[in-house]
């Protein structure tokens, strides 16, 4: 398992790398079969890495994934996060590092360096709460700062989608790496936030329904309790 996996690491990019013409050319998938199943392939051997790690360690890699999905979206946005990276890093020094300044001033390499940053940005943010969420450690994230979180990198994507994705100045526009990895990143982003966003509003309810409740009982226990006369009145 460790020789296909570091196989597959290695052989990856060069099926990828445009240069090569094998699956990918001019940004652009040449041979749908080789790039959609050497991408599954990479996949299917992560897995038998998690269950040889499992069998080996004795921790419950199964038992992880299963039990947090918020979790497994973290870890998927930070790795979606890391292939827009890549790919847009890749365009850039193609395209724009040698290019001249009429060029490096254009859209076309604005847009690749919005790429950049957002699929940094977005994969330090999502590894580091990804990383906590699997520790299952006491300390959890409050919500609000969760919701604020999710809300800056919904925002975030929404203009990589915009700008990287749309009109023929953009680096992503063609169907290719940076293609899909920024719309997966999107749609997490949205899944993330949508969660959270739930979450929140949840919590908030259930707040205000545990500060009213003892009021609203104290209230009909106060009208329902019979009036007892004094011994005066007796």
């Amino acid at each position: 398992v460790v020789f296909v996996l570091a196989f597959w690491g290695a052989g990856l990019p060069v099926i990828m790398n445009p240069s090569n013409g094998i699956a990918v050319r001019d940004d652009t998938v040449t041979n749908a079969n080789l790039y959609f199943f050497s991408w599954l392939s990479l996949a299917a051997t992560l897995f038998l890495g998690a269950s040889l790690a499992q069998e080996r360690t004795g921790m419950n890699v199964h038992e992880m994934a299963t039990a947090s999905p918020k979790t497994t979206r973290w870890f998927g946005l930070a790795a979606s996060s890391l292939v827009v990276m890549g790919a847009a890093v890749r365009i850039f020094r193609e395209v724009c590092e040698d290019a001249l300044p009429v060029v490096q001033e254009g859209a076309f390499c604005k847009r690749s360096k919005l790429a950049i940053s957002v699929g940094v940005v977005s994969f330090v943010l999502s590894s580091a709460v990804a990383y906590l969420s699997s520790q299952r450690s006491n300390a959890v994230m409050p919500i609000l700062a969760e919701t604020g979180l999710t809300t800056l990198l919904l925002i975030m994507w929404c203009f990589a989608v915009g700008y990287v994705t749309f009109g023929l100045t953009s680096p992503g526009s063609k169907i290719g790496n940076l293609y899909f990895a920024t719309w997966i990143s999107f749609i997490l982003a949205v899944f993330l936030f949508g969660q959270a966003f739930r979450d929140y509003v949840s919590g908030r309810m259930n707040a205000n329904s545990a500060s009213d409740g003892p009021t609203a009982e104290d209230h009909q226990m106060h009208e329902s309790t019979p009036e007892i006369p004094d011994d005066d009145q007796i």
